[in-house]
């Protein structure tokens, strides 16, 4: 009778433990899925607001009177390649920016040597079309991605096109940055939960007296046996 008690008091208590862990897991997968959730979001929106940067960057230059007369002229005034430079050196997203004309030989680029020279990469037939759109290209600065924006003239006529682009390095690195401050988040979040499962676990002896979840089981068990021996004398 005793040995059966015994394991019957073990039983109950190892399902009380069982409970509080799969309870613990629980959350912590939720947390897991939550934070993974959200991390992806957070890359996404990062990736649009790149694009939408680089895209802004290069409409408001293609629609600049200062950028149709350098095209038209075939060269860029010593001005407009300081205020371009600044331009650059001052936008977090924006790593280069180069103005061609129909052509496609440069009359600015963000390292001066490189002006005069062919725009490399092969991807900006679309904006000599008067297209403007994203995409991906190599160039003498690597592997980028770029905002095209055609440059017209006053009749329509396509004088070249500007191009705003971001380093896949740069890019790469701000993805880094993210990842690492959402591991150390949920590192955080991981240890907190862990700190308030030991606080809730000292709570809940203290308001029970000490007692462990097999040892309340035994009491509870101890207590109802005496009961019931107590109704069967009555």
């Amino acid at each position: 009778m005793e040995e059966r008690r015994r394991k019957r008091q073990q039983g109950l208590g190892r399902i009380f433990l069982r409970l509080l862990a799969w309870t613990g897991l629980a959350w912590l997968a939720l947390l897991g899925v939550t934070l993974s959730l959200t991390l992806n979001q957070a890359l996404s929106s990062l990736t649009e607001k790149m694009e939408s940067d680089l895209t802004a960057a290069a409409a408001s230059l293609a629609g600049s009177r200062m950028v149709r007369e350098a095209l038209e002229r075939g060269r860029c005034s010593e001005d407009m390649a300081e205020y371009l430079d600044a331009l650059v050196a001052n936008t977090p997203d924006l790593d280069i920016i180069t103005i061609a004309g129909a052509d496609s030989v440069r009359v600015y680029h963000v390292v001066p040597e490189r002006i005069g020279q062919q725009f490399v990469g092969g991807d900006q037939g679309r904006a000599l079309a008067g297209e403007a759109y994203l995409s991906e290209g190599v160039g003498t600065m690597g592997l980028q991605r770029r905002a095209f924006c055609p440059v017209f003239d006053g009749e329509g006529k396509v004088l070249g096109f500007v191009m705003a682009s971001a380093t896949m390095d740069r890019i790469q690195i701000m993805r880094r940055e993210i990842v690492e401050a959402y591991c150390k988040l949920a590192l955080a979040l991981a240890l907190a939960t862990l700190a308030a499962a030991a606080a809730l676990t000292l709570l809940l002896r203290r308001l029970l007296h000490g007692f462990g979840p097999e040892g309340l089981v035994r009491t509870y068990l101890t207590q109802n046996e005496a009961l019931g021996d107590l109704d069967e004398g009555l």
